[in-house]
């Protein structure tokens, strides 16, 4: 699996059960400088502008996309951390990490925005060099963009992706794992997960509300970098052996989720405030 397919799949995770992740490490940028009144959706508007004068400067046609965010269709619930809401998920999906091998995409956990980028549709319109030169001015015209609004210092597009999760991390280390309500629950919660036979190597509260959907996204990701080309028999032999990993799952789950019913009701709402924060200091479309 790679890093972007891992960090996708965990934020997606986070956004229903906890926690965010990846095993890319982001490029070293400083943080913006102040939080300033151009903050979410006029500060993504304002990157998108930018980079839209940028590429036309270059003779390509970009149209500005900032999308409002839009909840999961499940989702709200979640982000509160009602236990109702998050077993009915985890019942089938688990921590949503083989699921998707299982189900394919599911509407009830994957947001799905109102539009497209129809900046993809330009891109699939040009021929492959030229598609080459459209992405490398992406890349250029963005950290041009992230330069002046935000004030980092970047390279390729991708790199925004990351500082914002560095910032998030860092962001979550030290508004969460600092909490002294968030760790006394992770305690209780940890104590209980170890009753059941889990192994709970953390105890902070991100970590131990990563540890699910981090483990399985581990076999997830061992199971698909180990058979990248399949015959119609491996294809459906890999087909029941997810489902076998997914029904795996949905129990660590549901005794996640047991276990941690009272830390998941005050660690998520602070979670959830502290990603948006981020994500609006730093204009990411999601």
């Amino acid at each position: 699996m790679s890093a972007k397919r891992y960090a996708g799949v965990l934020t997606l995770a986070v956004a229903l059960l906890a926690g965010c992740g990846g095993s890319q490490e982001p490029p070293s940028s400083a943080a913006p400088a102040t939080t300033s009144p151009a903050s979410g959706q006029a500060k993504l508007l304002q990157l998108q502008n930018a980079i839209s004068a940028c590429m036309k400067s270059n003779g390509f046609k970009y149209i500005a996309y900032a999308p409002a965010r839009k909840e999961e269709s499940v989702g709200g619930s979640t982000k509160s951390g009602d236990y109702e809401a998050m077993r009915k998920i985890r019942s089938k999906y688990g921590y949503t990490v083989f699921a998707i091998n299982v189900y394919g995409p599911s509407p009830e956990f994957v947001k799905r925005p109102a539009e497209s980028d129809p900046n993809r549709e330009i891109q699939m319109k040009l021929s492959p060099t030229q598609r080459d030169a459209y992405r490398g001015a992406i890349d250029s015209c963005t950290a041009k963009a992230a330069k002046s609004i935000l004030n980092l210092d970047l390279k390729t597009r991708s790199d925004l992706l990351l500082a914002q999760k560095k910032a998030a991390d860092e962001a979550r280390d030290r508004h969460l794992n600092g909490d002294s309500v968030l760790v006394g629950l992770a305690q209780k919660f940890g104590d209980c997960m170890k009753v059941k036979g889990y192994t709970i190597s953390s105890l902070k509260p991100v970590q131990i509300a990563n540890r699910g959907a981090t483990h399985f996204l581990d076999l997830s990701t061992i199971a698909t970098e180990s058979s990248p080309e399949q015959s119609p028999q491996e294809q459906e032999k890999r087909k029941q052996q997810d489902k076998a990993h997914l029904d795996k799952e949905i129990k660590d789950a549901l005794d996640d989720l047991e276990c941690g019913k009272e830390f998941y009701a005050a660690y998520m709402p602070k979670e959830s405030d502290v990603t948006q924060k981020v994500q609006d200091e730093y204009g990411v479309a999601y």
